[in-house]
C-alpha cells in the first residue's frame, strides 16, 4: 500500500491539488494530513511519499516532531521539495536558503538508479538542505543538492518536483513496491 502525505497547512487549501493529488493520480494511495501520521499508522504502508507545498507554506516546519515517527519506520519513502527536506530535518540536516523557481539543469554527482546524465527539472522552493553524512548525493544543481539517499535505509529525497516534468522518477519505487 501507498501512503500519500500531504504537509500543506489548513490555510493552503490550495496546495492538496497543486501538490498532493498530482503525485497521487500517478500512484493511487491514500492521502493524509501529516497531522494523521504516526509510526503505527505509517507501518501499514510499504511506500511513503512525502509531498511538497507553496512557497509561503512553511507551517511544516513549526511541527517537524510530528515526523519523528521516520526514524522508526523501515519501509521505502520518497521525500519531494518538503518532504525531502523533512527527511534531511529529521536526521540532522539544518536547512538554508536556496531559492529556485523554473526549470533547472540537475548535474549527476553519483552512480544511482534514477539517472545516468544530468538533466532538467522543474523548481520551486525557498529552502535547501544542508546534507550530512547520514545521506549520498546523487544530483545537485549550482545552488544546492537536489536528489539524495539515506546511506543506511530507503529513503530518497528530491528538491524538485518530479510530478511536473519527470514522472518515471517513481517507476523504480512503484515497481519495487509490486515486488
Amino acid at each position: 500500500m501507498i501512503l500519500v502525505i500531504d504537509v500543506n497547512s489548513s490555510k493552503n487549501k490550495f496546495g492538496r491539488d497543486e501538490f498532493v493529488r498530482p503525485i497521487n493520480n500517478i500512484v493511487k494511495g491514500e492521502i493524509k494530513h501529516y497531522s494523521e501520521v504516526n509510526l503505527e499508522e505509517a507501518k501499514k504502508y510499504d511506500l511513503i511519499i512525502i509531498c511538497g507545498t507553496a512557497l509561503r507554506d512553511n507551517v511544516y516546519l513549526d511541527s517537524i516532531e510530528k515526523f519523528e515517527w521516520i526514524k522508526e519506520y523501515h519501509g521505502i519513502i520518497v521525500g519531494i521539495c518538503a518532504g525531502m527536506q523533512i527527511l534531511g530535518m529529521i536526521f540532522g540536516c539544518s536547512l538554508k536558503e536556496c531559492k529556485e523557481i523554473g526549470m533547472t539543469k540537475i548535474n549527476k554527482t553519483k552512480e544511482n538508479k534514477f539517472f545516468s546524465t544530468g538533466f532538467e527539472a522543474y523548481e520551486l522552493h525557498n529552502y535547501a538542505l544542508d546534507i550530512n553524512d547520514e545521506f549520498e548525493i546523487f544530483g545537485k544543481s549550482n545552488k544546492c543538492a537536489q536528489v539524495i539517499k539515506h546511506k543506511t535505509r530507503e529513503f530518497y529525497g528530491f528538491l524538485f518536483h518530479f510530478e511536473v516534468r519527470n514522472k518515471h522518477f517513481i517507476d523504480g519505487f512503484l515497481e519495487k513496491k509490486k515486488g
